[in-house]
């Protein structure tokens, strides 16, 4: 029988690693071989655990499909939850879109627009924007829209937003005040003060939220009181996200990234060229970045530390990348589809 075993396994291409009989392992909470039929199903257990199928290296990317947008319009973030794709208009326009594959899309309305960013969580869609009269919105499906301000006054240039511990966060662009917003239902928002600094994402893993901007990186455990720490490089970190054990950002600047177990200790990058990368996305064992200018404009990662380049049919300035339902959605401001899809099974 291990004979037959062994002839299977290097078939798949794994080798015959251990052998629970010969070593010792009879006992040890596997279960005893007092059967010709026990021992063919430990064997047959432990081939299930080694076999291809069960492990996210068997996963494949497929190609890259430009899909129509359902206008034609400056797409600049994107999200996926309660069943579909929300991407929101970055300009002057008070529209978005949805969809369930990525591939077909329907217009919705906002109350204003000017969008920055858009997270699905803690049961529903919230976003930030730059606009002076409500800088932030949210929504329980992704298909109605309320808007909201700060409690205690105006806050202007909310760039980015995350969801941990019951509360959203968001942080501001060029925020010279040290000021940056909370909120328990991403309705009621309250400013608050924090360090300053010119934020441009931020991300809630392993129980703390870490954020990434210009020349900049600070963590919170509780999404009130931040620490200031040092990145790997001054650079215009744009993006970050989280997978794998390691927190990655990449830069808009000097095409960089850099990695940390901690969101404390960080360590720079080589990527696939020096780009303009601005959104980042980790989905089932892989990151995917994503740039709105530059020689290549879409990497991916099974680690974060080594980089792939990978090749699109269209080209747009892509802004952010999103994952569900199997696929990655990258959206752009330009060109004639502004959105692109691609399986990850």
């Amino acid at each position: 029988m291990l004979t037959k075993l062994n002839t299977y396994l290097r078939y798949l291409g794994l080798g015959l690693l251990v052998c629970f009989a010969s070593c010792g392992f009879g006992h040890a909470g596997i279960g005893t071989f007092d059967s010709a039929q026990e021992n063919e199903n430990q064997w047959l257990l432990a081939l299930a655990m080694a076999a291809p199928g069960n492990s996210n290296s068997n996963r494949v990317l497929g190609n890259f499909v430009p899909a129509t947008a359902a206008a034609v319009q400056q797409w600049g973030a994107v999200t996926y939850g309660n069943g579909q794709f929300v991407a929101l208009h970055a300009d002057v326009n008070a529209i978005a879109m949805a969809s369930p594959d990525g591939a077909n899309w329907t217009t919705r309305n906002t109350p204003i627009a000017a969008w920055r960013q858009v997270i699905y969580s803690g049961g529903r869609f919230v976003a930030v924007g730059s606009s002076l009269s409500s800088s932030q919105m949210s929504s329980t499906d992704g298909n109605t829209w309320t808007g909201s301000a700060p409690t205690s006054g105006l806050t202007p240039n909310p760039h980015t937003v995350a969801y941990g511990n019951g509360l959203y966060v968001s942080l501001l662009q060029q925020a010279s005040n040290n000021r940056f917003m909370t909120s328990p239902d991403g309705n009621a928002w309250t400013e608050r003060t924090g360090q300053g600094g010119d934020w441009a994402a931020v991300i809630y893993a392993a129980g703390q939220f870490v954020a990434v901007g210009m020349n900049c990186v600070m963590t919170s455990p509780d999404g009130l009181n931040w620490t200031v720490r040092t990145p790997a490089a001054a650079a215009s970190w744009s993006a970050i996200a989280y997978g794998n054990g390691l927190f990655v950002a990449v830069a808009r600047n000097f095409g960089q990234a850099m990695t940390s177990p901690d969101g404390v200790n960080w360590t720079l990058r080589p990527v696939v060229a020096a780009s303009n990368w601005g959104g980042l996305a980790f989905a089932e064992g892989l990151f995917m970045a994503v740039a709105a200018s530059g020689s290549k404009q879409i990497m991916t990662s099974p680690d974060g530390v080594t980089w792939t380049e990978r090749t699109a049919p269209v080209t747009s300035n892509w802004q952010h990348v999103a994952f569900g339902n199997g696929r990655f959605v990258i959206v752009g401001g330009n060109g004639a589809n502004r959105v692109l899809w691609v399986t990850w099974q």
